[in-house]
């Protein structure tokens, strides 16, 4: 599936080989992500999920496919170069997560309806949901970042325990 959000349309060529880049990313990261770390970062997705309400199951597993496309290597790579705190490794995956939601939103329709309206219900989550409906993706993503550190309460000592565990099992 190729977005109406992008800058210009793709030629058939291009789809094909941004589709083959794709795959081979999504087969390179799925075969060699270790299966904890996997587990690990579906608990922070599934707690930052919560914490946002959004329930909708289909809307969830797009969300989550697409975090581990770009996630997994990422987190690796990230606490390997820098040995990563908590609270960095909090930062970026939050960083992730919304990037992904955001992503999965402009690209489909139903989960953009499904997000926006669990969104609605989340406290100040109106305006996230408003920037989301009227395709204002930079603004979404300000309001998403700020919910995620909420959520998952990186950057002291109310850290949700998946995030605790993922940092813990991501340097073992």
């Amino acid at each position: 599936h190729f977005s109406s959000y992008s800058g210009k349309k793709m030629t058939d060529d291009e789809q094909v080989k941004e589709y083959a880049r794709y795959m081979a990313i999504d087969e390179l990261t799925i075969q060699d992500a270790d299966a904890s770390l996997k587990e690990k970062i579906t608990a922070v997705v599934d707690d930052y999920l919560n914490g946002l309400s959004i329930y909708d199951q289909e809307a969830r597993d797009k969300i989550l496919k697409r975090v581990m496309k770009s996630s997994s290597m990422d987190i690796a790579v990230f606490l390997t170069e820098n040995g990563a705190s908590t609270a960095e490794l909090g930062y970026k995956v939050n960083e992730m997560i919304v990037q992904s939601t955001v992503d999965v939103c402009a690209e489909n329709p139903l989960v953009l309806e499904a997000v926006s309206t669990a969104l609605g219900t989340v406290g100040d989550g109106a305006e996230a949901s408003a920037a989301l409906i009227d395709g204002d993706y930079n603004k979404a993503a300000g309001e998403l970042v700020a919910f995620g550190a909420n959520v998952l309460g990186y950057g002291g000592v109310g850290a949700v325990k998946s995030l605790v565990e993922l940092s813990a099992a991501a340097v073992e």
